[in-house]
């Protein structure tokens, strides 16, 4: 949502592409200005009039959180690899000029031991969730060498802001700060 207000504020034709039961109180803000495709993710053919004739796709959607993708591997793959994969395929036949995917920094590293990740550090995942996040990088690689789809991937690390969702399984910054506004205690894995 913050970056569709970016692109709309700086002057930028946007789409947007979001269940049909999304609450999109995060977009009130520019309501009118933006196009709204619902569907499911996991459906080409919702998907296509979101990407048609667009210079850039921006691939955030992910259908589980590092929990539900221990709990059913199986669901983490078919729910996000296999639609990515037929995104990038009609970016591809649709000529977009580049796709970017929005990935994650916080868990396709592993454990780093005391220091945070670098971007040179080795993939080590240790959760399905990191596997395919990986597994979509890795994929996108290969439609930019087969079929010329250009690319960028953004590993981003326990990202937050305004409006974000403080129980939503995603944010640990914003889920602390939630528990303490609330006097709740914080629940720190590992050592922290």
């Amino acid at each position: 949502a913050a970056l569709a207000r970016r692109c709309v504020e700086a002057g930028h034709e946007v789409t947007v592409f979001d269940r049909p039961d999304a609450d999109s109180f995060r977009l009130h803000e520019i309501a009118g200005r933006y196009h709204l495709v619902t569907g499911n993710f996991a459906v080409l053919e919702d998907v296509l009039p979101a990407i048609r004739q667009m210079d850039v796709v921006v691939h955030s959607i992910s259908a589980t959180v590092p929990g539900s993708s221990i709990k059913n591997p199986i669901d983490d793959v078919e729910a996000n690899v296999l639609p990515s994969l037929g995104l990038f395929q009609a970016c591809a036949e649709n000529n977009v000029g580049r796709v970017i995917f929005i990935s994650s920094g916080g868990t396709v590293y592993g454990i780093t031991g005391d220091r945070p990740a670098k971007e040179s550090d080795l993939c080590q995942p240790i959760v399905p969730y990191a596997v395919s996040k990986e597994m979509i990088e890795k994929y996108l690689a290969v439609f930019a060498r087969h079929q010329s789809l250009d690319y960028t991937v953004l590993r981003l690390s326990n990202p937050y802001g305004p409006q974000q969702r403080a129980f939503s399984g995603q944010g640990v910054i914003a889920a602390w700060l939630e528990k303490l506004k609330r006097g709740e205690k914080i629940e720190i894995w590992g050592d922290g």
